[in-house]
């Protein structure tokens, strides 16, 4: 597909062609030119630093047994297999990575291959949630689902890690990795109209069923988020056993033939501007859908799908004002694939 942006176009068709094996968590280098990502069987495992001007793939790590040797010799301790002893890798700086190799946490010199080993946390840090390691760990959140009660989930990390993302009564809060403060994005959300944001399922990744989903800009800024409007639609009537008493609680399911609830999207601005609805005009019985950034972040592929399925709409839309232009529509007699590859 041809959308006029050579960024765009250059991994439109190939994303395949840089990974082999299951699901990846990527980092990204610290200027945002990079990401490195690990590959490969655990006793096998390979890194690999991809340029997001070319696409160029290479080894992240070139002489990988001098790093397990280093890495030996930092611990004490032989590390198992042969590949690379960790499975992820965060930036430290901008040619350093940060990594866990049993309860060691090292850093390693992308240039020399040097390994250092960091000290060890304070006890009384971790218990009170100071120490780094806790910050910079995805903590559990409750996030509403249609028909079911609120699902235990883990915060959404930007691309350099140093921010996570949650809900919290409707609203979206972003905590910071480096003091472990909270703030919210957005202050006007209810449990009736609530704000959300992708996530992907883990236990559909666990069975490589897991499909790309649209959050973070890729200079980590901004959020593409929905507002979910739940006014009208039916409450599905819900009951506890397990306690004392029953007791019943109402969850949001549309019905077929009732109302839908009516999502509209934003973009949010992590530097305090105004957030950016969408211009998709009336969403009523549809669902538009965040699909994914263009490299640049400057804008944003998003997709708007008909209640029956049979009809979608895919569309352009600047970050910075809403503005959208369609690029092309599908219909079918029958439903059309949801998870478009886009």
């Amino acid at each position: 597909m041809d959308t006029g942006h050579r960024g765009f176009d250059l991994f439109a068709d190939g994303l395949g062609d840089l990974v082999t094996g299951g699901t990846i968590v990527p980092a990204w280098s610290p200027d945002g030119s990079s990401l490195a990502f690990l590959d490969g069987p655990p006793d096998d495992r390979r890194g690999w630093l991809v340029d997001l001007a070319s696409g160029e793939k290479s080894p992240l790590l070139g002489d990988i047994p001098g790093v397990r040797a280093a890495i030996r010799e930092a611990t004490g301790l032989t590390p198992a297999g042969q590949g690379l002893p960790f499975d992820h890798v965060t930036f430290a700086g901008a040619r350093q990575l940060s990594v866990t190799v049993g309860t060691d946490r090292l850093t390693v010199d992308l240039d020399s291959g040097e390994v250092t080993k960091q000290p060890p946390e304070s006890r009384v840090d971790v218990h009170y949630g100071l120490a780094e390691s806790v910050r910079r760990t995805p903590k559990e959140f409750l996030r509403t689902l249609p028909l079911v009660d609120p699902q235990a989930d883990r915060e959404l990390a930007s691309p350099d890690g140093e921010l996570f993302v949650s809900t919290v009564d409707g609203d979206i809060v972003v905590r910071s990795a480096c003091d472990g403060r909270a703030v919210p994005l957005t202050t006007d959300g209810t449990p009736e109209h609530e704000y959300r944001f992708d996530l992907v399922n883990p236990a559909l990744q666990a069975l490589g069923m897991a499909f790309p989903v649209c959050n973070w800009s890729p200079d980590g800024s901004r959020l593409a988020a929905y507002r979910v409007d739940n006014r009208g639609v039916h409450r599905f009537p819900q009951v506890h056993y397990l306690k004392r008493r029953d007791e019943t609680v109402h969850r949001y399911h549309a019905q077929a033939g009732g109302t839908l609830e009516r999502t509209t999207l934003y973009v949010l601005d992590l530097h305090g501007r105004a957030p950016v609805r969408l211009d998709l005009g009336d969403t009523t019985d549809t669902y538009p859908v965040h699909a994914a950034w263009l490299p640049d972040g400057s804008q944003l592929v998003v997709f708007v799908l008909s209640r029956d399925c049979g009809r979608v709409e895919v569309l352009l839309a600047d970050a910075a004002t809403g503005a959208t232009r369609t690029v092309f529509t599908e219909e079918s007699d029958t439903f059309l694939r949801i998870h478009h590859d886009v």
